[in-house]
């Protein structure tokens, strides 16, 4: 059985990180369709090799496809997200674990990481593969001088729609992170859910030295239970 290795450009309908290419050599593009037989483990080795930026330990379930059972999409649409919008945001699906698989890439589009929230397991419901907190996965580019920190992908989606985002994946926001994100951005806010009052008052202390303003919105929920009208006026302090 052949795993995920990364996603690359395609020659032949010309996007720039629709095609997969797999460790038996298979490669396929989510865009055109186009197939390519396996060519063998050696090549995906020398591909690997060469780009230096691929964890080799970090690869997506072998069996991921992109038509998403029913109860995925009830997961999806409960807040909001359509299977369009997961789609742009390359998830996908494995029957083998049961589980929507939300992948991380970085800018140059290799797979750094990937979160899952699985269907089978109800003691567990989320599990991560990767360090996403070395990642600073960005969605929307709305406004460049401000970002928006929540915790979770689907959260991060919503709020793309109406600002600069990035997702966490957990709720520690680290005071290297805030550094990379104080190079970029000169305003930020920090949405985190009520029973994190404490923290959020940690994070404003180690994020006003390094941003222009730093504003914290505490909810009782996460982003993704919201509207985006209700979005919109959280994010504005009104």
């Amino acid at each position: 059985m052949s795993e995920f290795v990364r996603h690359v450009a395609c020659p032949e309908c010309g996007s720039k990180d629709n095609r997969g290419v797999w460790d038996d050599g298979h490669e396929y593009c989510f865009g055109c369709h186009d197939y390519t037989r396996g060519t063998g483990f050696k090549k995906i080795g020398q591909l690997k090799n060469k780009n230096n930026n691929v964890d080799d330990d970090i690869v997506l379930p072998y069996d991921i496809v992109l038509n998403f059972p029913q109860v995925a999409k009830n997961w999806l649409n409960k807040y909001g997200i359509t299977t369009a919008e997961a789609s742009l945001h390359k998830f996908a699906w494995s029957e083998t674990h049961k589980t929507i698989v939300m992948p991380i890439y970085d800018v140059e589009g290799n797979l750094k990481a990937w979160q899952g929230r699985t269907f089978d397991n109800p003691k567990i419901k989320y599990y991560t593969k990767g360090k996403p907190e070395e990642i600073d996965y960005i969605l929307g580019m709305s406004d460049p001088s401000k970002i928006v920190v929540v915790e979770d992908m689907l959260s991060a989606i919503k709020v793309s729609r109406i600002a600069t985002v990035m997702p966490l994946f957990g709720s520690h926001l680290s005071s290297e992170r805030l550094a990379r994100l104080g190079s970029s951005f000169s305003h930020l806010i920090v949405w985190l859910d009520r029973d994190k009052s404490r923290y959020a008052a940690e994070t404003y202390q180690k994020a006003r030295l390094m941003f222009e303003s730093v504003r914290i919105v505490v909810k009782e929920k996460d982003p993704k239970e919201y509207t985006d009208d209700q979005i919109r006026i959280s994010l504005k302090g009104t």
